[in-house]
């Protein structure tokens, strides 16, 4: 039998991206648990959502993703469209940031939903227990932003900076200065 529940509680965990408040979706075996966002007025392909998931346990996975859609009706999952996929692993166990471009998107509805799918097993105990954090709805920026930024060989006068282009830039403008520079 599965069952499936969902929560906004207020944890003390300091290994969630910004403690203390984290909303989760959890499931056993492998059944699927769904978060569904509140009534989005302006929803449409001008959006984008950016969120951080983590793993609360992780021995083994099994085909565990989140699957990002639309609902139309939240009290009528079999409403549910998916948009994107993400297959987790073990490499989100310590947190990963997830950013969804619904630049393609021509559907009417007006919620999305986080859907997981599959599970993991730590010691014989199963879960698909995925903590989500952080969640933003914001028009599509006119700049891509980058992913896994990276510094390392700092010191006291330079630094290495790396990253990931999300998308198809096609060049890249760095701009820097004192704290507070705009």
């Amino acid at each position: 039998q599965n069952s499936m529940s969902a929560a906004l509680y207020s944890y003390s965990l300091n290994n969630v991206n910004s403690p203390p408040n984290v909303g989760f979706v959890e499931s056993n075996s492998a059944g699927e648990g769904v978060f569904v966002s509140p009534y989005l007025s302006d929803f449409d392909n001008t959006k984008r959502i950016k969120f951080w998931t983590k793993l609360q346990v992780l021995t083994s996975t099994q085909n565990l993703s989140i699957i990002v859609g639309t609902v139309k009706n939240p009290l009528d999952l079999s409403t549910f469209e998916p948009f994107q996929v993400f297959p987790l692993s073990g490499s989100y166990q310590s947190g990963q940031e997830f950013t969804v471009d619904f630049s393609t998107y021509t559907g009417d509805s007006k919620h999305i939903a986080f859907k997981t799918s599959g599970y993991v097993s730590d010691g014989g105990y199963t879960t698909n227990r995925i903590f989500f954090d952080d969640i933003y709805y914001t028009t599509i920026p006119d700049c891509s932003e980058p992913i896994d930024v990276t510094f390392s060989q700092t010191n006291h006068n330079s630094s290495l900076l790396q990253w990931e282009n999300a998308g198809t830039v096609q060049s890249t403008r760095i701009e820097y200065g004192l704290s507070g520079f705009t």
